[in-house]
């Protein structure tokens, strides 16, 4: 199993949010934006069978990529759901269901856990894995994740799969205000730009090289090619 720093999503206000991954012994990190062409798209963000672990996303409206559901699956025991007014936890065992507020909570499981001691970030615990789902309140509310402690596979797909695989990433030159970069042996031209951190509650700004065109060059063929019809759907 590869261990990588955890990636976090951000969102630059008033403008599309923007995916960060963070790259080891670097400033900046890579960044790159999704602008969904409908309303109430569903990207499946990572997806790793060996851990048993899918977790999927769902945007709110055209061309605004915050998201309002995010949805975990965890070895086919568990389906959790957050949207902004709080989270269901499905037990697929016994069918039970407990529907919460965004509020401090703990519930342990076997080897899942919920907690949270401010009622805006949940921590979850899938076995070795840990991510947390923070509430942002702003004009139009949305959710946003940060993966704390990251067991991924090697062989995690996604949206954001690949990056459970450490990033290589140089800069090979500039023309204006273009860089290019190497990402994984491949040359990617893109600018660099601050963003501000939705992982945190306190949005900290980070320095970016902002990859174009839908993270072509830095993702793994398109972002529709992670498009999927329901929040808990497995590859």
């Amino acid at each position: 199993r590869l261990i990588f720093l955890f990636c976090s999503f951000c969102f630059q206000a008033d403008e599309n949010p923007r995916f960060v991954i963070p790259v080891k012994n670097k400033q900046r990190s890579v960044c790159f934006e999704i602008a969904a062409s409908s309303d109430s798209v569903i990207l499946q963000l990572i997806s790793d069978a060996d851990s048993g672990i899918t977790i999927n996303g769902e945007l709110g409206e055209a061309g605004k990529s915050k998201f309002q559901k995010i949805g975990i699956v965890y070895k086919d025991l568990y389906e959790i759901e957050f949207n902004t007014q709080g989270l269901s936890l499905v037990s697929k065992t016994d069918h039970s269901i407990q529907t919460l507020s965004w509020s401090p909570m703990s519930i342990v499981s076997d080897s899942l856990s919920l907690s949270s001691s401010n009622g805006r970030t949940t921590e979850v615990t899938l076995g070795s894995t840990a991510i947390e789902v923070l509430l942002h309140r702003s004009r139009q509310d949305f959710l946003w994740l940060k993966i704390k402690l990251n067991d991924f596979s090697a062989v995690s797909t996604g949206l954001l799969g690949r990056f459970s695989r450490q990033l290589s990433v140089r800069e090979k030159g500039r023309s204006g205000s273009n860089v290019l970069i190497e990402v994984d042996g491949h040359d990617v031209t893109v600018t660099r730009d601050f963003t501000i951190d939705y992982g945190t509650l306190s949005k900290d700004r980070v320095s970016c090289w902002v990859v174009p065109d839908g993270g072509r060059g830095a993702i793994e063929g398109s972002y529709s090619d992670y498009v999927v019809q329901t929040l808990f759907q497995k590859p």
